[in-house]
C-alpha cells in the first residue's frame, strides 16, 4: 500500500485553470467555427443548442475526471488531506468566483449569438420572400399580362367578333383565353369593351366589377399600361387580385382598346407561400402590406387576425411595425408594436416593380427564447460545478484512504464485466469480427466469422491468415494489415475472397489496435458480407443496359406522358423523328396533334381513347407523320397506362414510336408490282384464248378436210386426235 498523497492548493489550481482553459476556448472558439461551417439559420440555430448541451455535458466531465484525478492515486489508492484544514475556505471562494465570471460571460455570449442567429435569419427570410414575391410579380406582369397585351391573334379576334360581327372569332376568343387562363393558374378572364363595359367573364371571373377594378380600367384606358389590383375585397366580400390590360395587339393602347382582365385567387400561390415559415416558430410571419394613405393595410392573411387580408389595417408612425418609410435600408432591423399591439422584431422590403411591401417579424419574446433555454441551462452548469467543487473540497475533508486489493478488485470486477458485455456483442454479431496482434496471428475471430469461413474459432486463433485463404490471398491480407498498423488510421476494403466454394463478396473495415499508452500492438476488423447487395446491382446495371440496347438497335423514340400535367417527357431520338428540338416545343398533346396528319387524327384519337377508358390492354396504331421541314414520314405508336389516379383514372401513360416509313414504301412498292402483274397476267390470259380458238377453227377445217377425203376414198391427210384432249382441256 503506498502512502497517502495530500492535495495542495496547487491541485486545486490545476483544476480551476483546466476548468478555466475549455470553457474559454469553447466559448471563443465554437461560434467562430459554426459560423465558417454552417450557413443555413435554421441549421446553425439547432446546431447552437446541441452545442450548450454539449457545454454542458463536457464541462461536467471535464471537472469529474479532474476532481477523480487528484482524489485517486496513481497506485488505485487516494489519499485526502488533513480532516480540518483552514486553507478550504479561500481554494472555494477562488473557484466559485471563477465559476460565476465564466458563467456570466458564457450567459452573455449567448444570447448575442442567438439573437444574431435570429435576425440573420428573419434577413434571409426576408430576402427569399422578396425575391419569390418579385418574381412572382415579374411573370404575371411582364409574362401573361405582357402577353395577352401584345397579342395581335387575340387583338384580330376579339375586332372580327365585334366590329364584324363573326360568331366563330368570338367563341374562339373565349375559347382561346380561358385556356390561357387555365394553363397559367388563373382562376377566370374577363373581357371589357373601348367603354369599361364587361362584354364576358369565364371561369371564376366575378359577375359585377368591384370599385378597386372599376378605377384600375380607367386607369388602364387612360395610359395604356398593364395595371396590378389588389388584393383587394370583392362585391361580395371574396378576396381578389387581378391583372388588368389593354387588348392593343402591335399597335399602341388607346381609349378605344378594349382590355382583358385576368383573375387571379391569392389563397392559390401568393397567401400560402407567404404563410409558410421555414423553420417552426409561434410567431413568425411574412406579411404583404402598402400605404394607405396614412396607414399601412395589411393584403395577407394575419396569424393573429384570421379573415383580416385587405381589411386590417394600423396607424404609421414612430413605435409601429412596420415602418414603411425605413424599408430602404439595407439590412435595417425595425423594432416596435405590430398589428396586434405586441412588440415584436422584423425586416421590412419592399417588392421590386410594385407598391407592395413584405414585413418578415416574429415576437421579441421568440427571439430570446432559444438563448433564454440555453442561458438556464449554461447557469445549472454553473451551479453544478460549484457543487462539484464544494463536494470536492467536502471529499478531502472526509475521504480516507482506500485500501489498494479493494480498489484492484473493484476494477477488476469492473473489466471482467466490460469483456463479458463485449463478448456477448461479438458473439451474437451477424457480421464478422476479428482482431489480429503485431504478429499477424488471430486474438479474436467471432461466431460468425467461423460459420462464415467453415473453421472452429480454435482452428483459428493464434493462427495467421493462411488458416483461411490460399497463399496469394494470405499474403495480400497480411499486407494489408500491416499497411493499416503502419499508417495508425483505419481503412476499407472492397473484396472478393473464396468461401466454401464460391466466391463471396466483403467489405472489410480494418482498424489499428492500439493498448493504453496509445501504442499500435495489432489490428481488429468488421467483415461484411455484400454479395447479394453486389449481385443485386449488377443485375441493375445489366437492365438497363440492355434496355439502352435495345433502344438503341430499334432507333425507336420514347415518350412519357404525364396525364396530369398535361406535358410529356420525350427521348431524344423522339424529336430526332420530328425534327424540332427540345427548346421549340411544349411536348403537350396538342404539339402531338400537329404532328400528325389531319387525314389520321380521327382514327388516332379514337384508338388512344379507347385505351384510356379501359376498353384495349393498350394503344397501337400506324399514323402519317408531320416533320418540322414539312415532309411526310410514317410512324408506329405503341402506349399503355402504367400509373392510375386513386379514383380509378389514368394518370401516367408510356410508350415508344417507330419510323416505319421505309417498310410503308416498300409495301407500296410491292403492292403496286402486284397490280401491274395482275394487269399482265389478264393480258395474257386473253391472248391465250386467242390463239387457242384460232387452233380449234383450224382443226375443225382440218377435220372436215379428213371427212371429205374419207367420201373421196382417200386416205385423211391430218391427224385431228388431240384435238379431243384441247376441248376437254377447255370445255369445249
Amino acid at each position: 500500500m503506498t502512502a497517502p498523497r495530500s492535495l495542495s492548493q496547487l491541485d486545486i489550481l490545476g483544476v480551476v485553470l483546466s476548468y478555466a482553459v475549455v470553457a474559454g476556448l469553447w466559448i471563443l472558439l465554437s461560434d467562430g467555427v459554426l459560423a465558417l461551417l454552417v450557413r443555413d439559420p435554421g441549421a446553425l440555430a439547432l446546431i447552437s443548442a446541441i452545442k450548450g448541451w454539449v457545454f454542458v455535458l463536457v464541462t461536467s466531465a471535464l471537472l469529474w475526471l479532474l476532481l477523480r484525478r487528484w482524489i485517486s492515486s496513481a497506485d488505485s489508492s487516494v489519499a485526502i488531506a488533513d480532516p480540518v484544514s483552514s486553507h478550504t475556505v479561500r481554494p472555494f471562494l477562488f473557484i466559485a468566483s471563477f465559476i460565476v465570471a465564466v458563467t456570466a460571460a458564457a450567459v452573455a455570449a449567448t444570447i448575442q449569438q442567438h439573437k444574431a442567429i435570429e435576425l440573420e435569419r428573419l434577413r434571409a427570410i426576408a430576402d427569399f420572400r422578396t425575391r419569390q414575391v418579385s418574381d412572382w410579380v415579374r411573370e404575371r406582369t411582364i409574362g401573361d399580362a405582357a402577353l395577352v397585351q401584345s397579342s395581335q391573334f387575340f387583338a384580330d379576334l376579339y375586332k372580327r367578333w365585334q366590329l364584324d360581327q363573326d360568331a366563330s372569332a368570338g367563341e374562339t376568343l373565349k375559347r382561346r383565353l380561358t385556356w390561357l387562363a387555365d394553363s397559367r393558374g388563373f382562376a377566370g378572364v374577363s373581357l371589357f369593351d373601348a367603354n369599361g363595359k364587361r362584354i364576358w367573364g369565364s371561369g371564376d371571373a366575378p359577375q359585377q366589377v368591384a370599385d378597386e377594378l372599376a378605377r384600375a380600367i380607367a386607369s388602364v384606358h387612360t395610359d395604356g399600361k398593364i395595371a396590378r389590383v389588389g388584393p383587394y375585397r370583392g362585391v361580395r366580400g371574396k378576396l381578389r387580385l387581378d391583372f388588368v390590360a389593354p387588348l392593343a395587339g402591335s399597335r399602341q393602347p388607346d381609349r378605344d382598346t378594349p382590355l382583358i382582365v385576368l383573375h387571379l385567387k391569392p389563397e392559390a400561390w401568393l397567401l400560402p407561400t407567404l404563410q409558410s415559415w421555414p423553420v417552426p416558430s409561434d410567431s413568425g410571419e411574412t406579411l404583404l402590406v402598402r400605404r394607405d394613405g396614412k396607414d399601412v393595410l395589411y393584403l395577407s392573411e394575419l396569424r393573429g387576425r384570421p379573415g383580416g387580408a385587405a381589411l386590417v389595417r394600423s396607424a404609421a408612425g414612430t413605435g409601429r411595425l412596420p415602418d414603411l418609410d425605413q424599408a430602404g435600408t439595407l439590412g435595417a432591423v425595425q423594432y416596435g408594436q405590430d398589428y396586434r399591439g405586441v412588440a415584436a422584431v422584423g425586416v421590412v422590403r419592399q417588392v421590386e416593380g410594385s407598391e407592395w411591401f413584405l414585413l418578415t417579424k416574429q415576437d421579441t419574446t421568440e427571439l430570446y427564447k432559444e438563448a433564454t433555454k440555453e442561458g438556464v441551462w449554461i447557469v445549472f452548469t454553473g451551479l453544478f460545478a460549484l457543487v462539484v467543487a464544494a463536494a470536492y473540497l467536502a471529499l478531502q475533508r472526509q475521504r480516507q484512504q482506500l485500501v489498494v486489493s479493494a480498489t484492484k478488485a473493484q476494477a477488476q470486477r469492473e473489466r471482467l464485466s466490460v469483456l463479458g458485455l463485449l463478448e456477448a456483442i461479438v458473439d451474437h454479431s451477424e457480421d464478422c469480427i476479428f482482431a489480429l496482434d503485431r504478429d499477424g496471428r488471430f486474438t479474436l475471430f467471432n461466431r460468425a466469422a467461423a460459420n462464415t469461413f467453415g473453421k472452429t474459432v480454435d482452428q483459428v486463433i493464434e493462427c495467421d491468415e493462411h488458416a483461411l485463404f490460399s497463399p496469394e490471398i494470405a499474403e495480400r491480407q497480411i499486407a494489408d494489415n500491416r499497411r493499416v498498423m503502419a499508417r495508425g488510421e483505419s481503412e476499407s476494403f472492397e473484396e472478393t475472397l473464396p468461401v466454401g466454394g464460391e466466391m463471396r463478396t466483403f467489405l472489410t473495415v480494418k482498424s489499428p489496435l492500439r493498448d493504453a499508452t496509445g501504442a499500435v500492438v495489432g489490428v481488429c476488423g468488421i467483415a461484411r458480407d455484400i454479395s447479394a447487395r453486389k449481385a443485386a446491382e449488377e443485375a441493375a446495371r445489366t437492365a438497363a443496359e440492355r434496355l439502352r440496347l435495345v433502344l438503341e438497335a430499334t432507333h425507336d423514340g420514347v415518350w412519357d406522358w404525364d396525364l396530369v400535367t398535361g406535358v410529356a417527357d420525350l427521348s431524344p431520338r423522339y424529336y430526332e423523328m420530328t425534327g424540332y428540338s427540345p427548346d421549340e416545343v411544349t411536348a403537350d398533346l396538342a404539339f402531338f396533334q400537329r404532328l400528325v396528319h389531319p387525314d389520321d387524327w380521327a382514327r388516332v384519337l379514337a384508338a388512344m381513347e379507347a385505351h384510356l377508358r379501359g376498353e384495349t390492354l393498350g394503344s397501337e396504331f400506324d399514323y402519317r407523320m408531320t416533320t418540322k421541314s414539312g415532309a411526310i414520314r410514317w410512324g408506329h405508336a405503341k402506349g399503355k397506362v402504367v400509373l392510375w389516379n386513386p379514383n380509378g383514372s389514368p394518370a401516367r401513360i408510356v410508350g415508344t414510336i417507330s419510323d416505319i416509313t421505309e417498310r410503308k414504301r416498300g409495301e407500296e412498292a410491292l403492292q403496286q408490282q402486284a397490280e401491274v402483274l395482275r394487269a399482265r397476267n389478264e393480258e395474257l390470259e386473253r391472248f391465250n384464248r386467242a390463239m387457242i380458238g384460232r387452233e380449234l377453227d383450224m382443226v375443225e377445217l382440218k377435220r372436215r378436210i379428213n371427212a371429205l377425203s374419207a367420201r373421196l376414198g382417200e386416205e385423211p391427210p391430218y391427224s385431228v386426235g388431240f384435238a379431243d384432249v384441247v376441248r376437254q382441256e377447255f370445255g369445249e
